[in-house]
């Protein structure tokens, strides 16, 4: 697992990744506890192009999610 903090990242990744949390966390439940939000672990892959932003945008998802109290981590 890669440490997302050591990431150098610009500030439109920031906003894409609280979109993305937001989003994974009206849909999924994700961050929530109680009924009908999901048990155990949540696996989100990102995919894309050569230089398309992939490593950026996991590492910008995973410190969003962490800062709203989800652990979170890069593959």
């Amino acid at each position: 697992m890669s440490d997302a903090s050591r990431v150098e990242l610009r500030p439109e990744y920031a906003a894409l990744a609280e979109r993305l949390r937001a989003l994974l966390e009206r849909d999924f439940g994700l961050g929530r506890a109680g009924p009908g939000t999901p048990a155990g672990r949540v696996v989100v892959g990102v995919a894309g192009e050569s230089g398309s932003g992939k490593s950026a945008t996991a590492a910008s998802l995973a410190r969003a999610l962490t800062a709203a109290g989800t652990p979170a981590g890069v593959l």
